[in-house]
């Protein structure tokens, strides 16, 4: 997906709050940091979601999960955990 040389690059964007584009087997995603609230108003205005729909957060633990419940806002919570599945 990514050349491994652009990795620290991609982290240092992400870790200032920016929104980075990237290809999926089917389409392009948008990402940023989702403990970063600035960084999610920025990807809710360039995909023009409003705070009444939910944005999709990937985990690769429960401990994760439990970190981004008690960092995102109550706003935040209540609109985007909807379902939680378990991956391989």
């Amino acid at each position: 997906m990514f050349e491994n040389e652009k990795f620290d690059e991609i982290l240092t964007i992400l870790r200032k709050g920016g929104v980075i584009l990237f290809p999926t087997d089917t389409i392009w995603g948008v990402a940023c940091d989702a403990t970063n609230e600035e960084a999610v108003k920025k990807l809710r205005t360039i995909k023009n979601l409003p705070n009444t729909e939910g944005v999709v957060s990937i985990v690769s633990s429960l401990d994760m999960l439990k970190f981004m419940l008690t960092t995102c806002t109550r706003a935040s919570k209540r609109s985007s955990v909807t379902t939680i599945a378990r991956l391989p």
